[in-house]
């Protein structure tokens, strides 16, 4: 490796590591709650952005021609799937952050009985998801956050796809202590990004295990190709270790390679330890 290259190695990352930081740091003293809640300007701002990168039409085609074992997006719903297989008291399944709800759809066709929520930020969601509907899937535009803490949602299972991944950890700590209070299951299937950028070895990832609750730190940050816009921030979270705080046991819990991508994913199903939920 050249001098130069060798360089780039070990410095680009924390130059990185430093940028995102500030960032953080910055969007954390423009929110509310000490970095627990999005403020109005901030959700705003994802609101746009959520509307202004969708590229419906593009999205649509996607969802609706993709081999769905072989993606992300198809991989969350097997999760929840194996969890409304082995209890049938869970009657209602939150989306946080759905975007293009397809999966939702297609759930909902499957499992008739069950009341199935899609959130997200875009204005236009509605729009966004206007091809698909069933009478068990509702599609509502607003922040996730505000409609649990309000108990406009009471949903049984909640699951993040891709999402919680980019929600700060005072944020998502948040979320986890209102499921806490109503919620049977928490499911979660998100991607891991390398801290090393483009200077990743392969097989490398950042351990998620070896921070602790509070320990969750940006990783990355995309910028979308179309608009040039940068993206959400993408965290490291013990995921395992924020639901166990919160009164969560965990069921299963595995960090793999799927065959389908390069990337480490965690997959988590955990179950609310508040018997109580159980006794309605």
């Amino acid at each position: 490796m050249r001098i130069g290259e060798l360089l780039a190695y070990f410095v680009e990352p924390v130059m990185q590591h430093h940028q995102f930081q500030r960032i953080h740091n910055i969007q954390i003293s423009r929110s509310e709650r000490n970095g627990e809640r999005l403020s109005d300007i901030q959700f705003k701002e994802l609101s746009d952005f959520q509307e202004t990168t969708a590229r419906i039409e593009g999205r649509r085609k996607y969802f609706k021609t993709a081999d769905h074992t072989k993606t992300l997006h198809g991989f969350a719903p097997q999760l929840v799937e194996t969890v409304l297989s082995m209890d049938n008291s869970v009657k209602s399944v939150l989306n946080v952050g759905c975007s293009y709800a397809y999966m939702d759809y297609l759930m909902a066709q499957r499992h008739t009985g069950v009341q199935f929520y899609g959130i997200d930020s875009a204005a236009n969601l509605l729009e966004q998801n206007s091809d698909i509907s069933a009478p068990n899937l509702e599609i509502i535009s607003g922040y996730g956050l505000d409609m649990l803490e309000t108990r406009r949602i009471i949903p049984d299972l909640c699951y993040f796809s891709s999402t919680a991944v980019v929600i700060r950890n005072e944020e998502l700590k948040a979320y986890f202590r209102s499921l806490a209070k109503t919620t049977k299951y928490l499911v979660l299937a998100e991607p891991i990004y390398s801290s090393r950028g483009l200077f990743y070895e392969e097989g490398y990832y950042d351990n998620p295990d070896e921070i602790d609750a509070n320990g969750s730190y940006p990783t990355f940050s995309q910028v979308d190709f179309a608009t040039e816009k940068r993206g959400y921030l993408a965290y490291l979270h013990n995921y395992r270790a924020i639901a166990e705080l919160y009164g969560f046991e965990v069921l299963h819990y595995r960090i793999f390679i799927p065959s389908f991508t390069t990337q480490h994913v965690v997959a988590l199903i955990a179950k609310n330890k508040n018997s109580n939920l159980w006794s309605g």
